[in-house]
């Protein structure tokens, strides 16, 4: 049988096009294959994570752009509703993926290097200004020089947690040093440095903290071991050894000619981002010659420069996750597992949701966080549920685990079942303030300062009563003591004061009614039987038993302006 067949073969990966001619004749068994053509594509691959990346990748005002070898440019992401501000960009060479922060939406996405399959992995974040991959633990690391801290991720953005908050200023580039266990980066705040740590936050120090003043981009070389990084105020490109020794200018101009920001290491050869003139120069590790690689419409941000040898090696992440169940941190010649929801175990790989924690809630989220003995902040006890409206106010029912919130845009209460799902228990209210919840009998207590009421609902049946209609000015929060049948509420009205009664309405009496501003959220330590009130107009916390005795002041503070209270 001859196939008798001549066809050309037409293969696009990355930025390469093949064609070919092949022929078959099977009695002969001969098959014949000819290159005739080899073009290089200026546009973005369809062939995601297995093309050929571009040289580099650049943000640039609001978009991403692919640069080639020659300097050649091409959008590989235009201006869009996902794509504001971008700031810093990250490849992962082996997964063809790129990772970037943009600083209006607060959030980090990821797409393949030519712009497909583009989604969102975290958000609620500040101003994520700088972004590291972590291609060994399969992480990406960020800073917020709003929220002043350094976080991690995973790829998938499911398991999301901060690693330092402590004396950051204004922190933004950070890279990584996976095979080494090492994380570097700058703060350009009050006190401008540049700082090193375990990537699992620990053993941090300082490596530069003179001479610099706004240091933007930072590189490493682990092949010379060596650090780079640009500072914007002194127009200087420096390098040191990465435990921060011989220190040496690669760069120096005047004010007028550069404005650096993004840096990027391939080689012998520095790449840098120059806010002035929208240029990306090269200049030369060894001579420090610099010229003009490429000129963007738009002022560039971060630059990466992708070589598939930059993300080679291994660590005690990089095979089975280290065995840990959700984040595995990279450190010198070993490894932390780590929880962002629940509390590590005694294997110290697994992670567990604490038999007791706290809600907090946000704009889009309620969130269950645990105060672990010997830490000093808070950690996500529960992965977070996500709210389709703004809650201001939470309760919890411990048997059947449904979450109960206030829904202070439509002005309903929610409630959230295991599944996720959300189902409506009470509507018609003005402008509910807070929620208590009666775990004896189902029933949940609420207060409307539209209406000037406090009611209650059955959770799951279609019943519901005002209990208390007179006398009422403002009222603002509620807590229920349940076992001894009593509820007390603030009332930040003209006349403020304190109240209790019991939980059918009946034998009201008013237990505070002096020297008080706003009184605001209310809590109670039923054992003790103790109130304890939030004054957002004096700025303190205050107790009392709760007949309304032994009155004292806990906290008085301007610094802080408390809002909700909670006895944990």
């Amino acid at each position: 049988y001859e196939c008798g067949a001549i066809d050309l073969v037409r293969h696009i990966c990355g930025s390469v096009l093949i064609l070919m001619k092949f022929s078959i004749k099977s009695d002969e068994i001969l098959v014949h294959i000819e290159l005739i053509g080899l073009f290089v594509l200026l546009g973005p691959s369809p062939c995601g994570a297995d093309g050929h990346d571009p040289m580099f990748v650049v943000v640039e005002a609001s978009s991403i752009q692919s640069l080639s070898v020659s300097g050649s440019i091409s959008t590989i992401i235009g201006p869009s509703p996902e794509i504001l501000k971008p700031v810093a960009i990250d490849v992962f060479s082996s997964e063809g993926r790129m990772y970037w922060s943009d600083v209006r939406l607060g959030t980090i996405s990821t797409s393949y290097i030519n712009g497909t399959a583009n989604k969102t992995i975290v958000q609620k974040l500040s101003v994520p200004d700088g972004l590291a991959v972590d291609w060994l633990g399969r992480l990406v690391y960020f800073t917020d020089t709003g929220l002043n801290v350094i976080g991690v991720t995973n790829l998938e953005g499911t398991y999301t947690m901060i690693l330092l908050v402590d004396n950051l200023d204004e922190p933004r580039a950070i890279a990584l040093d996976p095979v080494g266990g090492y994380m570097y980066w700058t703060d350009w705040g009050a006190f401008p440095k540049i700082e090193k740590a375990y990537m699992s936050g620990r053993r941090r120090e300082t490596l530069i903290d003179t001479g610099v003043l706004w240091p933007n981009g930072l590189a490493l070389d682990l092949i010379r071991r060596r650090l780079y990084w640009a500072d914007a105020l002194t127009d200087k490109i420096e390098t040191s050894l990465l435990d921060g020794s011989a220190r040496r200018s690669i760069l120096q101009k005047s004010l007028t000619d550069i404005h650096p920001f993004g840096i990027a290491v391939i080689d012998s050869e520095l790449y840098w981002s120059n806010w002035k003139g929208n240029g990306i120069h090269k200049t030369s590790i060894d001579s420090g010659a610099t010229t003009l690689f490429a000129t963007l419409t738009g002022r560039p941000f971060g630059i990466v420069g992708y070589k598939s040898s930059r993300q080679a090696g291994t660590n005690a992440c990089s095979r089975d996750n280290g065995g840990c169940e959700q984040l595995c941190l990279a450190e010198p010649s070993s490894a932390l597992c780590a929880c962002s929801f629940g509390v590590l175990q005694e294997d110290y790989k697994t992670c567990k949701v604490p038999g007791q924690y706290f809600l907090v809630t946000d704009n889009s989220s309620i969130r269950g966080l645990s105060v672990v003995e010997g830490e000093t902040m808070a950690t996500n006890a529960i992965q977070p549920i996500p709210t389709s409206h703004k809650a201001e106010a939470v309760q919890f029912d411990s048997k059947t685990g449904r979450v109960f919130y206030a829904n202070v845009v439509d002005n309903t209460i929610i409630r959230v079942d295991n599944d996720g799902n959300e189902r409506v228990v009470f509507t018609n209210l003005s402008v509910i303030e807070d929620i208590g919840f009666d775990w004896t009998a189902n029933n949940l207590y609420f207060v409307d300062s539209g209406y000037d009421v406090i009611g209650v609902t059955a959770v799951d049946r279609p019943l519901w009563n005002v209990l208390i209609t007179s006398g009422l000015d403002k009222p603002r929060s509620i807590v229920l003591d349940p076992l001894k049948g009593m509820v007390y509420w603030t009332d930040c009205g003209s006349a403020p004061k304190i109240e209790g009664a019991e939980m059918s309405g009946a034998s009201r009496r008013t237990l505070v009614d002096r020297n008080l501003g706003s009184p605001n959220s209310i809590t109670l330590d039923r054992k003790a039987e103790t109130l304890y009130w939030l004054d957002d107009l004096l700025d303190r916390i205050e107790t009392c038993k709760a007949d309304g005795t032994a009155r004292s002041i806990l906290i008085h503070t301007s610094s802080v302006h408390p809002f909700r209270v909670a006895f944990f």
